[in-house]
């Protein structure tokens, strides 16, 4: 028969037996639909939740580049050849904005001029493998990210092991004699991987990125305009901003209210007193955002705010872009 463990509480359920928990086992026969159903929806809000952590992490960055920019930054295996100040600095940033997979390439041990300009090493780290402490301090920034460390020199890698690069699609060398670098060069281009070299001369330095032809397929434009039709409204719009009251003196309802709603309402009012004509000219639209901003109760309506910066939205010609009627 299958096992599955029993619904007790935590003590109950878990015996100590050389430091490890392990679970008492019972006949899954005994255990009731309800429980099963408890387990089952216990289940799908754990994955519910695993699912949404990463955008709740990583929130600022997925409003500049989106899903697909995050999705390419989680698939993506850096290699780091060096791990001095220069590597670490770079190989931070990316951890915290949740890499896929890094690699550090170092043979070198901590010495005492590595506590002054490494922020990643302390005192415990002297005379132990750089790449190692590193990788360490690294995983402990983002856990979700996986941090591996080869101790060998970088220039020795590249001359006995060409076929290692190939395993990642950037790699970032730092601090490489110009020798090792053409070599590299020479190594990745042949892979077609991302070749990005570094160097620093105290506070000057100069990187290089070295890459066959790069076609950006999806680009994002800041020009984008959303349709939301609030130079025409369907009815059904029409009659849920009208549910609406926008002159509810209740400070909570009134700063909750839909900013959209705010312009039907608003541009209708408009319209009202201009013989059915939108805001327009340029003093006109400068007319229409005093008359949003004379409905705030409190300058944080955030609601409000946003309406007065999509007002222009009121007075946009209907019409298909270009690029919607390609697509």
């Amino acid at each position: 028969k299958r096992l599955a463990p029993t619904s007790a509480s935590r003590e109950q359920l878990h015996a100590r037996e050389g430091g490890v928990a392990i679970p008492h086992l019972v006949p899954l026969p005994l255990l009731g639909r309800s429980h099963r159903r408890e387990t089952t929806a216990s289940a799908a809000m754990a994955a519910a939740a695993a699912a949404a952590e990463p955008k709740t992490k990583y929130d600022r960055q997925l409003r500049i580049w989106g899903d697909q920019g995050q999705a390419a930054l989680e698939k993506a295996s850096i290699c780091l050849l060096n791990c001095g100040p220069t590597g670490t600095e770079a190989l931070k940033n990316l951890v915290l904005g949740g890499i896929g997979s890094v690699t550090v390439v170092d043979g070198s041990k901590v010495e005492q001029s590595d506590l002054g300009n490494n922020f990643l090493l302390d005192e415990g780290c002297l005379g132990q493998s750089r790449a190692k402490s590193i990788c360490s301090f690294l995983q402990e920034l983002n856990d979700a990210v996986k941090a591996k460390y080869v101790e060998e020199s970088p220039a020795t890698m590249i001359d006995t092991n060409p076929s290692f690069f190939s395993q990642f699609t950037v790699v970032l060398a730092t601090q490489l004699p110009e020798s090792s670098l053409l070599k590299l060069d020479s190594i990745c281009r042949s892979a077609n991987i991302v070749l990005v070299a570094a160097r620093s001369y105290g506070l000057t330095g100069l990187v290089r990125v070295s890459i066959k032809e790069h076609c950006v397929i999806e680009s994002k434009p800041d020009h984008s305009l959303d349709d939301l039709r609030l130079h025409n409204p369907w009815p059904e719009l029409k009659q849920f901003a009208k549910s609406i009251d926008i002159c509810d003196k209740d400070p909570v309802v009134h700063k909750h209210t839909p900013y959209i709603v705010i312009l039907v309402r608003l541009a209708e009012k408009w319209a009202d007193a201009h013989d059915g004509q939108l805001p327009s000219t340029r003093q006109e639209k400068r007319e229409f955002k005093d008359l949003i901003r004379a409905h705030m109760l409190n300058v944080d309506e955030d609601n409000y705010k946003e309406a007065v910066e999509s007002s222009y939205k009121v007075s946009v010609t209907p019409g298909i872009s270009v690029m919607k009627s390609v697509r």
